[in-house]
């Protein structure tokens, strides 16, 4: 197997230069490219935990789920899986098995773990969650839900159950029912109930029966 000494041989320059080309660092576009070429025809693979050691960085995201059996989270996943090696990082998952405790306590044992990221798909942002964000000196990012205080993904909630309920009306339902989760969780709990009413509201000339209800989820 080929080592980081044998690509600089071979590129004839110094084992520092290769180094900075591993690590992103300027290295001028000659030599890149020589480099890039005897990388490739040597099948050199860098060790990933001496990379780790030097720059820092575990390169390693954890990732702090309330459950394993959702459709949603599991293409959610995927997609965080398939650029994280896009970028040589690996995903680290932890399942809470929807406990708020065990949510808090993951972000505090990834931390502690060293990872360069956290990415939290919470179901709801709590005073305690705030308090182990600001406390960890990691930087999360807080997919689904709003958080001032930190990164946030957020998906467009109302609009899409706006656009649902336009769907329904389309077909002339009399009566409707809307079943929802506690609004305790802001995006589907309060944020899809409002976009859904708002659709309801914006045609005052049909007539329908409108029920609600949610329960947690």
């Amino acid at each position: 197997m080929a080592t980081i000494e044998d690509i600089a041989r071979l590129a004839n320059v110094a084992k520092s230069t290769v180094s900075r080309y591993l690590n992103g660092g300027y290295v001028s576009d000659k030599t890149r490219a020589k480099i890039d070429r005897i990388i490739h025809e040597q099948h050199y693979t860098p060790n990933a935990f001496a990379r780790s050691l030097k720059a820092k960085q575990t390169y390693i995201i954890g990732t702090v789920i309330a459950r394993l059996d959702s459709s949603s989270l599991s293409q959610v996943l995927r997609g965080l899986d398939q650029k994280l090696q896009e970028a040589k990082y690996q995903l680290l998952i932890a399942n809470t098995n929807e406990s708020q405790e065990r949510e808090i306590q993951s972000m505090i044992n990834l931390a502690h773990q060293k990872v360069d990221g956290i990415v939290l798909l919470a179901t709801q942002i709590t005073p305690e969650h705030l308090r182990v964000i600001k406390q960890i000196e990691v930087p999360v990012l807080v997919v689904g839900q709003e958080c001032e205080m930190t990164y946030n993904l957020l998906n467009a909630n109302q609009a899409a159950a706006f656009e649902l309920a336009k769907r329904v009306l389309k077909n002339n339902y009399q009566q409707i029912a809307y079943f929802g989760v506690s609004e305790t969780d802001h995006a589907v709990g309060r944020d899809r109930k409002i976009g859904f009413k708002k659709a309801l509201t914006s045609v005052p000339e049909r007539k329908v029966t409108y029920y609600e209800t949610s329960f947690n989820a």
